[in-house]
């Protein structure tokens, strides 16, 4: 069926585009390229930077898109943290423009407009998302890249548009694989609304295949590893199972108090029940239905977080048409109250607190992503410096066994230039990338001793894990262990050192 049909029943875009969302998007960019270098890399841009060398579909833990992005950076900029934090950067602009559009889109006038946006551009997690390369801010962009190019065959556009749709829900999957909830959520909205006649249209099914080729290689190489994914979520949910009520109070701090919470309330209003939503109907219903599966799935919090800027549109929508009932004068001075009171939680979401401050505020901080940061170059020169007072015959063939990605990231990374082998480590990817590693002579960190003992005929104590006022976290004041005599097989201990979680 070609494109037409009833795509008439549906409005076209109400409003154009502001140019003060375009500057707030550039003021998201802005903001995070210029502290991109404040903070030296996090652990876990650690572990993708030594992902992006061992260059694969899948890992336990993740997709392949953001290993990918690690190494392409890696090689154009090398260790430079602006050069890795640029891919996130972009994302993050991107959704705030997105963000403004979709409001215009939904008929919201300028200040609709520029209130979703500089929601999103100030909501918590995207602060963080945005300055750091993790999967999350690819996953979002996605997301909202993939609802706005439906919102726009909804509003009358080509319904080629929906292969578009496709494509970018595939490259979803490559970022993330909650991606898939998004899949279902929309799969759902499409199906308990009128937008189930777009599964009409040739292009519908055209995206669905574009999607599922995305996939394809990704669920082949899990088939092949034994599917090490399942583990990894089982581990995840036990070690930070979150009741669906702390689920829904942790949406509080991540999208912003008062503002962010309230545009998310209002936005499900619109979407779900407001009638100039009713067009928009099936992605207000994605949107719950996503929320309803990681909250009784045991999601962690922060997936929710991709449906913000959706939520935030419709509900900057809502809320300019509520507030034009009201006196302006009162308008402006409770917009403005507002606006500050989100301002002022900025410093705890952007790396902007000098270092040398950050530890006297450590413990007052919501979030442990900027503690993360620190600490691990000088795990990986100490490493050296004990590596440096071994005999050669005992650094003959030796490796240095992380019992995380943390320290085993900061060793490949770092420990290179510093004269230490390879790490070693059981954790996630790395319990991949080796099937039968040499686990005779080790510099084993984070073990304990007397339980090394039980495998080893020579274990010595060569000191501890040194800890900074800021990092490196649970890591500081872990043994470092020379041992040396394997006393079983080496398939038999890696079977015991490998784990996802």
């Amino acid at each position: 069926m070609a494109s037409g049909g009833d795509s008439k029943a549906y409005p076209g875009p109400a409003v154009p585009l502001t140019r003060a969302v375009i500057w707030l998007a550039g003021v998201k960019f802005l903001a995070h390229v210029t502290t991109a270098r404040h903070y030296p890399l996090h652990r876990d841009e650690l572990y993708y930077i030594v992902c992006g060398r061992h260059p694969a579909w899948g890992y336990p833990d993740h997709p392949p898109l953001t290993p990918w992005l690690a190494r392409l950076s890696e090689q154009l900029f090398g260790l430079d943290p602006l050069g890795l934090r640029l891919w996130p950067a972009l994302a993050g602009a991107a959704v705030v423009l997105l963000t403004g559009w979709l409001a215009a889109r939904w008929g919201g006038g300028r200040p609709a407009q520029v209130l979703a946006a500089a929601a999103v551009l100030l909501a918590p997690i995207y602060l963080v998302s945005g300055s750091l390369l993790q999967t999350v801010g690819l996953d979002q962009l996605c997301w909202v890249g993939s609802a706005a190019l439906l919102a726009g065959v909804q509003g009358g556009g080509p319904r080629w548009r929906l292969l578009l749709v496709g494509l970018l829900l595939g490259v979803g999957i490559w970022a993330k694989l909650t991606a898939l909830a998004w899949c279902f959520g929309l799969l759902a909205g499409v199906l308990t609304t009128r937008d189930r006649s777009l599964l009409r249209s040739r292009w519908s099914w055209a995206g669905v295949l574009a999607a599922t080729a995305c996939a394809v290689p990704i669920v082949l190489w899990q088939v092949r590893h034994g599917w090490p994914v399942l583990e990894f979520m089982a581990g995840s949910r036990a070690n930070e199972g979150v009741t669906p009520w702390a689920f829904l109070l942790l949406q509080i701090g991540m999208s912003g108090p008062v503002v962010g919470t309230a545009l998310l309330v209002t936005g499900f209003v619109f979407l779900l029940r407001d009638e100039a939503g009713r067009p928009w109907r099936s992605l207000g219903v994605a949107i719950l239905v996503v929320w309803l599966v990681f909250l009784f799935t045991g999601g962690k919090p922060y997936y929710a977080g991709p449906t913000y800027p959706l939520l935030m549109a419709g509900g900057a929508v809502l809320a300019e048409r509520l507030l034009a009932r009201g006196r302006t004068r009162f308008k402006r001075i409770g917009i403005t109250a507002l606006v500050v009171l989100q301002l002022a939680a900025v410093p705890f979401f952007l790396p902007v607190i000098p270092p040398g401050r950050l530890g006297a505020v450590v413990d007052k901080l919501p979030n442990d992503d900027w503690v993360n940061m620190f600490g691990w170059q000088e795990v990986a020169a100490q490493l050296a410096a004990v590596h440096a007072t071994l005999t050669p015959a005992e650094q003959e063939g030796l490796r240095v066994l992380a019992p995380n990605y943390g320290i085993a990231g900061a060793v490949d990374v770092y420990g290179g230039d510093l004269g230490l082998p390879q790490a070693v480590s059981g954790h996630n990817g790395y319990a991949l990338w080796e099937t039968s590693p040499d686990l005779d002579p080790l510099l084993a960190v984070g073990y304990d001793a007397t339980l090394a003992r039980e495998y080893y005929a020579e274990v010595r104590e060569l000191g501890t894990v040194a800890g900074t006022p800021l990092g490196p976290g649970d890591e500081a004041g872990q043994p470092i262990l020379y041992c040396r005599g394997l006393k079983v097989p080496p398939g038999h201990l890696w079977a015991l050192m490998r784990h996802y979680e």
